[in-house]
């Protein structure tokens, strides 16, 4: 960017689903773009240039595998499942993800650990003995790319998540 330039990054407020979230709900419309920057365009400086654009989504799907005691029951493996992937939707969430709850933040580097400790919290489970993130495009599984330890986000970049698997055994 150059001296005298702004670019806001607008993230579109939506009800929060208890999974994934739709792609389209993530859309910045054209009609919220040009309200936001013509409300801004009136108040900006004198020599100021304003962009509103939308976040770079990095949609993301978690493959886990998460180790109950010996002899659990199926609803007991199952009740770990739901309780996994509920907060993996939770955590990689532009709205409501990351530490604060508050949402995923702007530029946050995603480390691969964060979801081990995180998966560890899920009462019932044993211990986690497997995590694999892939970057992916929405619904679209056979197009997936691993993530090794980290996935680096650029400063306007967002993590949402894709669709998870949770094996619990």
């Amino acid at each position: 960017m150059q001296p005298g330039q702004v670019s806001m990054v607008i993230l579109p407020l939506i009800a929060v689903p208890p999974g994934r979230i739709a792609p389209d709900q993530l859309t910045l419309s054209a009609e919220l773009r040009a309200s936001v920057q013509a409300h801004l365009d009136e108040r900006r400086l004198v020599g100021t240039t304003l962009e509103v654009r939308a976040p770079q989504l990095f949609w993301v799907s978690v493959s886990a595998l998460i180790r109950v005691p010996p002899g659990s029951s199926r609803g007991l493996k199952a009740d770990v499942r739901r309780a996994a992937e509920a907060l993996l939707y939770r955590y990689l969430n532009p709205h409501t993800g990351g530490s604060a709850g508050t949402g995923w933040p702007f530029g946050r580097t995603l480390h691969l650990s964060e979801l081990y400790s995180l998966l560890r919290t899920v009462p019932g489970g044993d211990f986690v003995e497997d995590v694999q993130v892939f970057l992916t495009e929405p619904g679209q599984q056979d197009l997936r790319q691993p993530v090794s330890t980290q996935l680096l986000l650029p400063p306007q970049g967002v993590v949402v998540s894709d669709l998870h698997t949770v094996r619990v055994e």
